[in-house]
């Protein structure tokens, strides 16, 4: 995957998790979270790729055994998967104690991400990891 292509994918991610955001779909559908969670971490997955793909060029595990090529390419997706993954959680957790702490005329208004707790956090770390896994697989002989 290019670096390009990645980052539009990326991007596109982004624009239909803000448009679900504002609509109300994941009030409506609460749900909802965990697909696109998975597509996160496979947009994120895909945007490690291009990132080594366009800044580490001729960096390659060929000296090494095939099993430890792909055990260290499938550390350095999931790696970026998870720092991206909890940034991103940090993000929805302060999100949402902004608008119930400081905004709260406008929070009952507003869709908003609304956590529902540290089981919600590790399914959505796993849903992650599991798009970043697809993203692996898919680009490991590429």
């Amino acid at each position: 995957m290019t670096i390009k292509g990645a980052m539009l994918f990326a991007i596109g991610i982004f624009a239909f998790n803000f448009v679900l955001v504002m609509t109300g779909v994941y009030d409506a559908f609460p749900h909802t979270d965990i697909p696109m969670h998975m597509m996160g971490g496979l947009a994120m997955g895909f945007l490690a790729w291009g990132f080594s793909g366009y800044f580490v060029r001729g960096v390659r595990f060929e000296s090494h055994k095939p099993v430890t090529r792909y055990l260290m390419s499938l550390l350095y997706i999931l790696g970026f998967v998870a720092l991206i993954g909890v940034a991103w959680e940090m993000y929805e957790y302060a999100a949402d104690f902004v608008m119930q702490n400081y905004f709260t005329d406008v929070n009952d208004q507003l869709a908003g991400t609304r956590q529902n707790g540290v089981e919600d956090m590790l399914g959505d770390f796993v849903m992650d990891f599991i798009g970043g896994f697809l993203a692996w697989w898919l680009g490991k002989n590429a």
